[in-house]
């Protein structure tokens, strides 16, 4: 690989999870989607909730990544594009949907919390919130995710939702 110059960037850990056992779900917060919120506010929430993130970051801009989940989600993105109140105020963003091509396999676009909200147990609450979507909204019938491996407070997220991980893969990227 380094010979045709490609270079690590990053490696991905894929989990997955059954979402057919009864949930045991408490509370939760107000999510809102597109279809409640002005597409120029979910963009804001968005964007500063990949601020600081422990992926590596996208190469494309706000706009970019959401003509990406207009092209990759199809016409029921709005349903998909949802922020995280507490309180009224903005907490993160989840991307629920079901993977282009499947029946049942839910996913999840792009899942963030505030930089200002981290480290409150928030993210364990929201994802476990998303999972439900897609069970119970979606229908799905499992949950396949993932994150960089230096993504500690996701697979943290993961492994207290029952998340089980089922792969890694290294992610090169060629030098420019």
């Amino acid at each position: 690989m380094k010979e045709y110059d490609f270079m690590l960037h990053d490696e991905n850990v894929t989990v997955r999870k059954a979402l057919d056992e009864s949930s045991n779900m408490q509370g939760g917060f107000t999510l809102k989607d597109l279809h409640e919120l002005p597409t120029a506010e979910f963009k804001k929430v968005w964007e500063a909730s990949m601020e600081g993130s422990l992926n590596s970051p996208s190469s494309l801009n706000i706009d970019e990544q959401m003509r990406s989940v207009d092209v990759e989600l199809g016409p029921n993105y709005k349903k998909s594009c949802m922020i995280a109140y507490e309180n009224g105020s903005p907490i993160g963003v989840t991307m629920p949907h079901i993977e282009p091509g499947t029946l049942e396999e839910g996913r999840i676009f792009y899942f963030g919390i505030l930089p200002s909200e981290r480290g409150k147990g928030k993210s364990k609450l929201l994802h476990q919130q998303s999972l439900e979507i897609l069970k119970k909204d979606f229908n799905a019938s499992y949950y396949i995710g993932s994150t960089g491996h230096n993504n500690l407070p996701m697979l943290k997220t993961f492994q207290n939702n029952g998340c089980t991980v089922i792969e890694r893969n290294k992610v090169f990227k060629r030098k420019n």
